[in-house]
């Protein structure tokens, strides 16, 4: 890792990347998605701003790959459990939205796990 530190610029470009993220779990899933997920952004924003500030330097990206796989695995896990509980119905429900279809619930997870592990073979080169 050239540069183990959060840059200001990197804080621009995170906090640019959450606003997009935010704006897409809005459109795509109502607020069931942004009860669920936009205080989750909120703390990973909080987290970098944190690092950014305090000058704390980031760990090798090869000392994260057990707690990276380990949570990637149990995400796998929690998948399944939803998908067979019907939380895609359910869960918009509770807020009065639309139950999801399996498409869009299917594919709201697979493509946030590919953005998982694209992000992370990025950010640890």
């Amino acid at each position: 890792m050239s540069n183990p530190y959060v840059t200001r610029r990197d804080l621009i470009v995170g906090s640019g990347l959450i606003l997009v993220l935010a704006v897409t779990f809005a459109t795509v899933g109502g607020r069931p998605l942004v009860v669920t997920f936009l205080p989750g952004l909120a703390v990973v924003w909080g987290i970098f701003a944190w690092l950014c500030r305090s000058g704390h330097p980031l760990p090798e990206g090869r000392d994260l790959y057990p707690l990276y796989f380990g949570v990637l695995a149990w995400q796998f896990l929690h998948f399944l459990e939803e998908y067979l509980t019907g939380f895609r119905i359910r869960f918009p429900q509770l807020y009065g939205a639309e139950p999801y279809s399996d498409g869009l619930f299917v594919g709201i997870n697979m493509v946030s796990y590919f953005v998982f592990a694209l992000a992370f073979v990025v950010a640890t080169q």
